[in-house]
């Protein structure tokens, strides 16, 4: 007889569709948690993005991919935040979930040579709770990549990164939207830069 004790079944009311697999959770407040369930959200950044580093007094350029779509020219101001105006790059998450895993990729498109500055590609997740287009970077949730932008890097390099197992909790109705940046490590801090493609894979479990 199919087991039905406190979220842990997967007899009952299996859900299969794009990225996700999930069955039904008796004992949360309401049907359409599933406990323990992964959601895995795929991101590619279809056209090539920008990156620049901020310098002096200059913000340099940040930007967001979304499902097959980039969104350049953003700005990550002195306090952190990033306001989108009248672009749309993130998601609406649609019930509470924790954040577990980033897994991010990028390669360049541009040679790049220096020798008098180290610097490095991040991708951070920016979340707003309320929900509107102020966004704020969600602590932890960031992935620097490697190698590190030093010396010759040719066209064409990959640069990886992962974080695992960081159990974020995250709010109904909150948006989400993935922020690459290029950072500033030790040398000179002058500003580069950097043209490439990115994808990017995240895991969001469900929580009763």
């Amino acid at each position: 007889m199919p087991s039905t004790d406190n979220c842990n079944s997967r007899d009952t009311n299996i859900v299969s569709g794009i990225g996700f697999m999930g069955f039904d959770c008796p004992g949360c407040n309401h049907g359409r948690h599933r406990e323990n369930n992964e959601f895995l959200i795929p991101y590619s950044s279809g056209e090539q993005i920008i990156l620049i580093t901020p310098s002096g007094t200059e913000n340099g350029q940040a930007s967001a991919i979304g499902f097959g779509s980039t969104f350049n020219s953003l700005t990550i101001t002195s306090s952190g935040q990033i306001i989108t105006g009248q672009q749309n790059i993130a998601f609406l998450l649609p019930e509470k979930s924790i954040l577990s895993d980033l897994n991010i990729y990028f390669t360049n498109t541009n040679p790049l040579s220096t020798s008098v500055t180290t610097q490095v590609i991040k991708a951070q997740v920016y979340i707003s709770t309320t929900p509107d287009n102020t966004f704020t970077p969600l602590n932890d949730a960031v992935v620097t990549l490697q190698p590190q932008i030093i010396g010759s890097i040719i066209a064409g390099t990959s640069f990886l990164g992962q974080r695992n197992n960081l159990k974020i909790k995250l709010n109904e109705n909150t948006r989400i939207m993935l922020v690459f940046s290029l950072n500033y490590v030790s040398g000179d801090n002058i500003s580069l830069t950097v043209l490439g493609y990115s994808s990017a894979g995240m895991t969001l479990k469900d929580r009763c």
